[in-house]
């Protein structure tokens, strides 16, 4: 474990890269990583909870929208698609998620799904990518609820998703990830399209493509997933098939 913490923090550390948002992105990582104060244990937990919060306060920058290069594709998320999922809120969506319908309309739920559509969408068919994007929101909602309740009122995010009968099907999941997957499909966004398969053996399915108009714009600006960076200390075991190996 020890050496493949040492090639990450050495492959970090000698990233050159010309792209301006990316080396952003993976400089705030870097930061993290040099810091001497803390552990392993300590700079895993802080990335694992901050990736997100990174992408989303550039973002909510003003400046830096105005002067990145390639600010269509972070006013899209920013602006157009957030404008359709509070759209969206407004018009209600508890018939659609009753157990968390009040809590959907941020921006970070935005920045997971265009994360692992693009890190997902050429080996992956749209019904797995709307299971793992509906999975990390999912858990993104249950770190939320969490930070408000008190300590006498824990429970573990498998207790968490059992009490609401989610881990009974992927249904649930696979329902909010394509929930957002569509926002970020539908006009005026249309980042993304979903393109219908039939392969010589009459197998049929959905696979997620991008729109040819912003596929520099998307070259520029990957945002690499936490579950795509190596970790820095031991992970945790797999308490059950879509859980485990992070800390937190």
């Amino acid at each position: 474990m020890k050496n493949v913490n040492n090639n990450f923090k050495e492959k970090i550390n000698n990233i050159t890269i010309k792209n301006s948002y990316l080396l952003s992105y993976l400089d705030s990582i870097k930061n993290i990583i040099n810091n001497p104060d803390y552990s392993d244990l300590k700079k895993q937990e802080f990335i694992e909870n901050s990736w997100v919060n990174i992408i989303k306060e550039k973002l909510e920058n003003p400046k830096f929208l105005i002067n990145s290069h390639s600010n269509k594709l972070y006013y899209i998320i920013k602006k157009e698609a957030l404008d359709t999922l509070n759209l969206l809120y407004k018009n209600n969506n508890k018939k659609k998620f009753p157990f968390f319908s009040e809590e959907l309309h941020k921006l970070e739920y935005l920045i997971v799904t265009y994360s692992i559509a693009v890190n997902n969408y050429s080996r992956l068919k749209l019904t797995a990518i709307s299971n793992l994007v509906g999975e990390n929101i999912l858990y993104l909602i249950y770190k939320n609820r969490l930070k408000k309740s008190s300590n006498e009122n824990f429970i573990s995010y498998f207790n968490w998703k059992k009490e609401l009968k989610i881990d009974l099907n992927d249904e649930i999941k696979i329902k909010l990830g394509y929930f957002y997957l569509t926002i970020l499909s539908n006009y005026p966004q249309q980042i993304l399209y979903f393109e219908y398969v039939k392969e010589e053996n009459n197998t049929e399915y959905y696979k997620l493509n991008f729109n040819e108009e912003y596929l520099n714009y998307i070259k520029d600006n990957i945002i690499i997933p936490l579950s795509s960076l190596p970790m820095l200390c031991e992970p945790l075991e797999w308490s059950c098939k879509s859980f485990g190996g992070f800390l937190d």
